[in-house]
């Protein structure tokens, strides 16, 4: 059942960013951008190498994180997959955020990079160090 609830999320991302990228193609069709690279128009020389990156991705994500931190996967594959997507269908990805001072993207962009950063968050922090007051305590 949890997966159920999971997958609706990974759906729901999906949905979500090519719904917006398709009204703005439709609507603001001058403030889409033809992205040929991955994440924020980083180039890569060839396409095979979109299949190594992502399947790479995936691999370190997965032994890292292990199957407990569920959510941060679902929105960097929501994203990663959304942006497939695009690729597939257009041999591009639709851009379309400018904040003028980052290169131009998408929601699902931002799906990627949230869920990297909560699943690296933990890894920020540093250890409580234990006391001989025993756990938790500070001197």
């Amino acid at each position: 059942m949890k997966y159920l609830k999971w997958s609706a999320v990974f759906i729901g991302l999906i949905g979500l960013d090519q719904g917006v990228k398709y009204l703005v193609s439709r609507y603001f069709p001058g403030d889409i951008t033809q992205n040929l690279g991955i994440i924020f128009g980083i180039k890569l020389p060839h396409t095979s190498y979109f299949v190594f990156f992502f399947l790479l991705l995936i691999a370190i994500l997965f032994w890292l994180s292990g199957v407990r931190k569920i959510l941060p996967l679902v929105f960097i594959f929501g994203g990663g997959i959304s942006n497939l997507l695009d690729r597939i269908f257009f041999g591009y990805v639709r851009d379309f955020v400018n904040l003028k001072f980052l290169p131009i993207f998408n929601l699902a962009d931002i799906f990627i990079v949230l869920g990297i950063v909560v699943l690296f968050y933990p890894y920020t922090k540093k250890p409580r160090r234990q006391t001989e007051m025993g756990e938790g305590h500070r001197l």
